[in-house]
């Protein structure tokens, strides 16, 4: 990841491809799942679950009726509280089951995205960095430096950017793990308005920090902004108390 002089990416003339969005919005999703799973993990994928009967039913959430697995962060405005108790029904269960914060780690996932609906578009963009701080992307928008360029890649996914004239163009492909690009097909090519963007970065994270303080408030400590070392965190509150502070494995 990082800022490169202007042409490195605009040679390849992909910015003269992009398509203007202007019903542009920020969104941001929670993810939801209704089981929790406590059985023995296989070595092989983790992801594999043997016995249905090492399931657990967590609670129903009733402003989530068909269980979606991501809840926009605009749904869960005045929804908090509900939330709350969803999460701490989720600790109180994983220690029962003498599991770690890691085994319940994705349960704390957020997701953010620019999305476009006229377009058709959903560009990836994380909003913090593993340091809790502004993720790289929203970082760069928020500069708004004329001329300037971005581009970040983890395996199966790339984003280009560049910023010109009022305009931010983003490219987002499949990559290669080397990050190079794995095709030619352009399959994210847009254009949007810088100064629109930024302050739509500045409203949806005033939204985001807001939901995720009152989140936090019930549990006792905040494990969505940043990444957070399993032995730093310490669940509990003045009307709630874990049988320990912390998830022990």
């Amino acid at each position: 990841m990082g800022s490169f002089p202007i042409g490195i990416i605009a040679r390849q003339d992909w910015m003269g491809r992009a398509r203007l969005c202007r019903d542009t919005r920020l969104e941001s999703v929670f993810r939801y799942l209704p089981d929790f799973y406590f059985g023995p993990a296989s070595a092989d994928n983790p992801d594999i679950i043997f016995d249905p009967m090492d399931r657990l039913r967590l609670p129903h959430l009733s402003f989530n009726p068909d269980e979606a697995e991501w809840i926009p962060a605009r749904q869960l405005d005045g929804q908090t509280d509900e939330f709350a108790q969803y999460y701490r029904d989720l600790v109180d269960i994983a220690y029962a089951h003498h599991k770690s914060f890691d085994d319940i780690r994705h349960f704390f996932n957020v997701q953010s995205f620019i999305v476009s609906e006229t377009a058709q578009v959903t560009i990836s963009i994380p909003w913090r960095g593993p340091d809790g701080q502004d993720g790289p992307l929203y970082r760069w928008i928020k500069a708004g430096i004329d001329k300037s360029e971005f581009i970040d890649a983890e395996p199966g996914w790339q984003i280009r950017g560049a910023i010109k004239h009022g305009k931010v163009y983003l490219l987002q492909t499949d990559s290669n793990f080397d990050g190079t690009p794995a095709s030619t097909a352009y399959y994210d090519c847009v254009e949007f308005d810088l100064r629109s963007l930024q302050n739509m970065i500045v409203h949806h994270n005033k939204l985001l920090e807001s939901i995720i303080a009152k989140l936090a408030a019930k549990l006792g400590c905040d494990v969505w902004t940043a990444y957070t070392q399993e032995d730093a965190v310490h669940f509990g509150t003045h009307d709630w108390t874990p049988k320990s502070s912390r998830l022990q494995a």
